[in-house]
């Protein structure tokens, strides 16, 4: 990121040094009147920065999560719901018949 060394002398002003608006504006030979925008200018760009270096992760983490997560879309159904529920329950009923068996 890139300030102008008017608003790097106005962030290091605030943040570091602690100094009120008004101290700055007569050290910088400023209106108090400018400065702010200023100020304000400086945070767009940082919440811009910011906000792109985010959304940048997230994409870069939804991406890994897509291509662990890849389904094969022309491998097809090999088994429909109902055979697949039919089959599922005769396992069941066959689990349930021999440990009744055990007793």
């Amino acid at each position: 990121m890139r300030l102008g060394y008017i608003q790097s002398a106005v962030l290091l002003g605030f943040g570091l040094q602690y100094k009120k608006v008004e101290e700055i504006s007569k050290e910088l030979n400023l209106q108090v009147n400018q400065i702010l925008p200023l100020f304000n200018k400086i945070m767009k760009k940082f919440s811009t920065i910011t906000k792109t270096l985010y959304e940048t992760q997230i994409k870069d983490s939804m991406a890994i999560v897509d291509a662990q997560s890849h389904i094969d879309v022309n491998q097809g159904i090999k088994v429909s719901m109902e055979q697949e529920l039919e089959e599922t329950g005769k396992e069941q009923i066959k689990q349930i018949y021999h440990s009744g068996e055990k007793r």
